[in-house]
């Protein structure tokens, strides 16, 4: 984790403010976060009445979220358990904080955070199906003969859109 967002470099000072039954509550509502459910200001407002006001809770909340999601974005074959656990000591997250956060990322739960994570991400449409045909032009107007081929092509997109194209043939042999 080379870079740091203001928010994860915010959170090792909020984490000395706070207790650890704050930060265990904190990391359970930012793990449903990750798993799709939208935690309501009533969650934070009742942690914060624990420990401190809503905005330490929210500078909480947002720098284990930032880190949690950073996380993520490593592809669990590169992201080692001790290398996790030094760049946590390099942030000056405390040490007894570390076992929480490494569980939540190397635990059972990392595979519905993956899963979450995928279906969540924007999708572009994709191709259902394809069909071509082609049309040679015999004359035209000015001309008696052309004897000029064009493919012309269907595409049927995963969303239901359909897209119909004439390529030349020139253009298709450079594809």
């Amino acid at each position: 984790m080379a870079t740091k967002s203001p928010k994860i470099k915010a959170l090792p000072k909020a984490l000395q403010k706070s207790n650890p039954q704050t930060f265990t509550a904190l990391l359970e509502v930012a793990v449903s976060a990750l798993q799709g459910q939208t935690p309501s200001y009533n969650t934070f407002e009742n942690i914060a009445g624990k420990d401190g006001s809503v905005e330490q809770i929210t500078t909480l909340y947002s720098g284990i979220l930032s880190l949690l999601r950073m996380a993520l974005r490593v592809p669990r074959s590169a992201l080692k358990e001790e290398s996790f656990k030094q760049d946590l000591l390099e942030l000056r997250i405390p040490e007894s904080h570390i076992p929480e956060l490494v569980n939540v990322l190397f635990g059972p739960n990392r595979e519905s955070l993956d899963t979450a994570r995928l279906n969540a991400a924007p999708k572009l449409p994709k191709l259902e199906l394809l069909k071509w045909r082609v049309d040679v032009v015999i004359s035209t107007s000015v001309l008696n003969r052309v004897l000029e081929p064009s493919i012309l092509m269907e595409l049927t997109l995963s969303t239901g859109e359909v897209q119909k194209f004439e390529v030349p043939l020139s253009s298709f042999h450079k594809l």
